[in-house]
């Protein structure tokens, strides 16, 4: 029942781990969308290339 957006930061902890903490944390506490996780997300899946 995990998100999508999970297995994006779970891929994304390969080439940074801290990014992907904090947006595993983040959302594991069910918190809505919010600019900072959104924008620690994307720099996190831009860095990787896991989603275009």
């Amino acid at each position: 029942s995990s998100p999508p957006y999970m297995q994006i930061h779970a891929t994304c902890a390969r080439s940074d781990k801290t990014t992907a903490v904090l947006n595993v944390r983040t959302m594991s506490t069910n918190h809505p969308s919010s600019p900072r996780e959104l924008t620690v997300s994307k720099k996190c899946m831009a860095s990787s290339n896991v989603v275009r």
